[in-house]
């Protein structure tokens, strides 16, 4: 996650967004503690197969920092 954090503010991405599952409780953890927030908006669900419920897919996004256009 770090690379890709330090490839997202070097490029001066606006915004770095991912999706996991609920259940990665310590991948969820993480980007929590990271600063990512929820995006619901971006949310969708996968079959899982073999009759088993889909598997809720959850957005999470972390609005990057960036001095403005200073160098």
């Amino acid at each position: 996650m770090d690379a890709c954090l330090e490839r997202a503010l070097a490029a001066r991405a606006p915004v770095l967004c991912l999706h996991t599952a609920a259940f990665m409780t310590a991948a969820v953890a993480m980007y929590e503690a990271m600063g990512f927030r929820r995006a619901p908006s971006f949310d969708f669900e996968i079959p899982a197969g073999g009759g088993a419920p889909p598997v809720g897919i959850i957005a999470y996004r972390l609005d990057l920092p960036h001095d403005n256009g200073h160098a």
